[in-house]
Parts: C-alpha cells; structure tokens; sequence
C-alpha cells in the first residue's frame, strides 16, 4: 500500500473526534488537544533528535501505545514497530506494517490518549 493511501487509512480513522495541528513543523493528529499521532514528512536529509525518524526517508508515523503494548508489538513486528521510549510514543515503519495492523493502532493510540467520557469502554 502506498503511502497516501497508508495516511489515507491514518486519517480515516483519526476523523471522528480528532483535529489535525501543527507541532514542530509537523501535522499531528490530536484528540482533546492531546497528541496522539505523528505522520513522518519525507525528507532525504532527515532531522537530528528524537523527531528524527519523522523527518527521515522511510515512511512512518509516531503513535501513543501503552508500555505493555509496546513490547509486544515489538516482538511481534519488528520490522514495523519501534518503541521511541517509556512514555508511550513508538515509530511505526509504514512500508512494513500491514493496514488492519495499522487500523488497530491507531484506534489503540487514539483511546490512550482520548478523555474517558470518549471512550466509555476504557479501563484504565
């Protein structure tokens, strides 16, 4: 799947209760003002720090993803899924991640981050 299509799929399911913003020059999509997806921007000569690999050749999108999750989905995709760290945020490779798997995360990332009375089936 290209990758308009891949952020087709990001937008499709990001649009109810969402709102697109700016953050370092970058979109995000946010819910409750709270970021809970990245799409990387295509840029060959990349940016250094932690937004790098946003800024990179490779398409990704950084998304929110319980600790727990984290591990597991990197063990089970590693090749597609990365931790960016302990608190929650994680790069996901777009070129290697199947689209039911990347609907599922980002419905994950989006009720990480949504207020409870958004997300009545919440647990947390």
């Amino acid at each position: 799947m290209n990758r308009f299509r891949r952020m087709k799929t990001l937008h499709k399911f990001s649009a109810v209760r969402a709102s697109v913003h700016t953050h370092r020059r970058k979109p995000t999509f946010r819910v409750s003002k709270r970021i809970f997806a990245m799409p990387g921007i295509e840029e060959p000569a990349g940016s250094p720090g932690f937004f790098a690999p946003l800024s990179g050749a490779r398409p990704v999108a950084s998304l929110a993803v319980d600790r727990e999750d984290q591990l597991n989905l990197a063990a089970a995709y590693p090749q597609a899924f990365e931790p960016a760290g302990p608190h929650g945020f994680s790069y996901v490779w777009l070129d290697a991640i199947e689209p039911d798997v990347l609907a599922l995360l980002i419905r994950m990332s989006w009720a990480k981050v949504a207020p409870k009375r958004l997300t009545p089936s919440r647990t947390d």
